[in-house]
Formats: structure tokens, C-alpha cells, sequence
């Protein structure tokens, strides 16, 4: 497994410019991709929210795609960013 930080600028709608960093990241052995685009907003207060998420899993050997999942919402509130990706992680959970 390898580590490293990656340190990154994020360039919102109006044209701001914030240094952001993804935290660590862990390279794994995984038969499987996510790839992912989404926008974010500052709501009323909360944290930020998603605009938009989408994404898609990747079988890594065959480059078939084996899920996806969207999500959009406006308004001046709304969900927050860590509870559309559990809820996105729950819909790839096989229920038992």
C-alpha cells in the first residue's frame, strides 16, 4: 500500500481560488475504479452541499461499468456532501 498527500487548488464558480489538499491517500489493490465529477455551494447554515455528484464504478480488468449513481438539488439549503456519499456507498452495499 503506498500513502501520500496530495495537495491541490480548487477554483469555485465565481472564479476563487482555494487551496485545498484530499487528504491521504491510500493506493490499494482494487478490482474496481470510481470515478467521479460533482459541484459543491455554501448552504444556510450547514456545511457545504452537493449541486451535483455523479459517479460510476469501474471493473479495473474488463473497463466495464458495473454501477453508477447521480444525485442533483438547488435551493438555498439541502443535503450535505458526507451524507450523499453514505448514502451512494449504502445503494453499493449488497443488502443481506
Amino acid at each position: 500500500m503506498t500513502e501520500f498527500r496530495e495537495p491541490t487548488t480548487v477554483v469555485d464558480s465565481s472564479g476563487a481560488r482555494t487551496a485545498a489538499t484530499v487528504g491521504v491517500v491510500r493506493l490499494v489493490h482494487s478490482d474496481f475504479a470510481l470515478r467521479f465529477s460533482y459541484t459543491t455551494r455554501a448552504a444556510l447554515g450547514t456545511a457545504d452541499v452537493f449541486e451535483t455528484f455523479a459517479a460510476s464504478v469501474i471493473d479495473a480488468k474488463t473497463g466495464r461499468v458495473v454501477a453508477t449513481g447521480s444525485f442533483g438539488q438547488g435551493g438555498l439549503s439541502g443535503k450535505q456532501v458526507s451524507t450523499v456519499l453514505d448514502e451512494f456507498v449504502d445503494q453499493l452495499t449488497p443488502k443481506r
